[in-house]
Formats: structure tokens, sequence, C-alpha cells
């Protein structure tokens, strides 16, 4: 049988108990997409609000190493410079609805001998992550949201690329170094090595694994501990350890088709092929509305994954949808570092 769409004579296999045989779903559980581990859910009442945006300076002040400007002498006024206060400024997110919907029609429905209705949402809920992570992608690879400083063009600043590193050049030690670096200056030492997560796509993922820099360390047990900044080996990804020189890695291997339905399908992966990006990610999946917190990217959530059904019988016909009304935001620009070039 040719790929074909769904209709009133083409959903059920004219052989008894052979259905359940012969279905193969692509659809994966949403929980599974790896977005949820270096993103965070905000939930919100309302579409439109503001998030407070606090520099972090003044945390960290210190003019002088004795700390002149701080001593209260006996008998004296205590200090007051009249310039303690911290900076803030209110930022805006607006949701967007996406509905993801699909049509069957009653005999479709009827005579099918798999569950049509509940394939059909779960694959339109795996379009819904799908499409989340690209609204991630766009956020957390445009170099404009980041501070000048906090893009790193991997090839200008160490002379090449990951994927042509050797343990002389190290240059994907030193550049995760200095991006970590980086932030641990902009955020005055409040999100530490701990708290980093170094994300990518596979092209990456593969290039790294293919480097000397990496295949020489992993010659040797020692080298295998040393490049992952722990005592006992786990499983990799591409090739990539779950930790690469003590950064946990996440490979992000989500899938998107380009191409119209019926055109020669062309997939190709949500993450660019030449970038990466490491930003911190402490705390759970969810957050809170107004709470601090130095997770580098938000998606600001006021609906979530709504799966609906509606029965039309004048037409005849079910009608399903995913729904979702997110926005996501680079909250925390200070706490992440954009790769670039890493590899050619």
């Amino acid at each position: 049988m040719a790929v074909a769409l769904p209709s009133q004579s083409n959903t059920y296999v004219p052989v008894p108990l052979a259905g359940d045989k012969l279905l193969v779903d692509f659809a994966r559980d949403p929980k599974r997409f790896k977005v949820a581990r270096y993103t965070q859910v905000i939930p919100v009442e309302k579409d439109t609000g503001y998030y407070l945006h606090l520099t972090p300076d003044e945390a960290g002040r210190i003019l002088s190493t004795n700390l002149s400007e701080f001593v209260w002498y006996d008998g004296a006024d205590a200090p007051r410079a009249h310039a303690g206060t911290q900076e803030f400024e209110f930022l805006a997110y607006r949701t967007v609805r996406y509905a993801y919907e699909f049509t069957l029609g009653h005999k479709a429905v009827e005579q099918a001998t798999w569950e049509i209705v509940a394939r059909h949402a779960a694959a339109k809920a795996q379009q819904a992550m799908t499409a989340r992570t690209q609204l991630v992608a766009n956020v957390l690879f445009d170099a404009n949201n980041y501070p000048a400083s906090n893009v790193i063009n991997v090839n200008s600043t160490y002379s090449g690329y990951w994927s042509t590193s050797d343990l002389t050049a190290k240059r994907i030690l030193k550049s995760l170094n200095d991006a970590a670096d980086k932030i641990l200056d902009a955020t005055l030492g409040m999100v530490t090595k701990d708290d980093l997560v170094l994300v990518m796509g596979t092209a990456v993922a593969k290039a790294i694994a293919q480097s000397t820099e990496v295949v020489e360390m992993l010659k040797y047990q020692a080298g295998w501990d040393y490049l992952q900044g722990a005592t006992k080996r786990s499983n990799v990804s591409y090739g990539v350890p779950d930790q690469l020189y003590g950064f946990d890695v996440v490979v992000d291997e989500t899938r998107k088709v380009t191409t119209k339905k019926g055109a020669t399908t062309s997939v190709s992966g949500v993450l660019p092929a030449t970038s990466a990006v490491l930003l911190a990610r402490p705390g759970g999946m969810e957050g809170a509305a107004g709470v601090v917190n130095f997770s580098a990217c938000c998606v600001f959530a006021k609906e979530e994954m709504t799966v609906e059904q509606k029965d039309d019988p004048d037409n005849r016909r079910i009608n399903g949808r995913v729904v979702e009304d997110i926005d996501v935001r680079l909250v925390a620009p200070a706490a992440a570092v954009l790769l670039t070039n890493v590899i050619a």
C-alpha cells in the first residue's frame, strides 16, 4: 500500500487482528524532547506582562582590598555614599497562541483498526514540541540577543575550529573555560560551572567526537575521566560524553520537515550546524513568575500542550488540535555565551 492520507476506505486492514501488527508510530512522548533540559517554563496568567531584570554589579562592588569605603569608626556617622542602590528594568514578554490541528472523518475513525484519533493527537504533540524547540533555537542562536562580550567566534578567537582541534591547541577546552569565566564575571559568581549546560545539535556533536582533541583524550581511561570532569564513565551521545570538561552536555537531536505535504520530504536539524551555547539552567524544569533565578532561557507559558477534540456531527467529522500559548525569552543573557563558527 502506498503512503496516503486517511480517508473512508484506507484506515482499516481487511484481515482480522492484523491492524495492530502493522502500526508504526513515529510520534514520541513530548516529555522526551531535550529542550526541557536547557530551558525553564514559567507559567503565567496573562499573555502580556513584564519580568524584572536586575543588574548584578552593586552586589559585588568592592573598590578597595582593605574595604576602606565600608569602615565605620566609633563615634562617626555611619558610611552613607547614597549610591548603593541596584539598577533594574522591566522587560516585556508577549505569548502567542499556536494551534496544531487535524481533521478525521467519522468513517475513517469508525473503521480504523488502531487508535487513529489518539495517534494523530500524539503526532501533533510532537509537532508542537518541535515548534517549541524551533522558537528556543531562534532565541538562543541569535547573536543580537547577547552582549557583544558574550559571543565568541571560535574560529577567529582561537585560530581554528573545534573540529580541527588537537591536544596542543585545545580549542574546545579553552573556549569553554573562557565562556564559563565570562558568565562567572557577569553574574559575580552566582552562576558557577555546576549550573551550566552546553547545548548543541548533532552536526556539532559529531564534529567534536571526531576531533583529535577528543579522540586523543579517549585513548586512555584517565583521559575519559578528565574529559568528563568525572570519575566514572557515562553514556555518550554521538560520541560526545554526557560531561565535556566538567560541563553537562545536551545534544538536541530534534528534527523538522521543511517541505509541504506531497513534495519530496526534506528533513533537517532544528539546532544550527555550526554553533553551540553554554548557558545556565539551574533548578527544575518549571520556575515561578516573580522569583529571581539565573536560568538563561525561559518559556513563558499561558497555556501549555492542551489537547482538544470536538465532534462535528453535522459534517460527520472529528476536529482535533494541540494548543500552546507561549513566548521564549533570553531573560538572563549574562548567564549565557554563544559560541559561533565552532566547525567549518
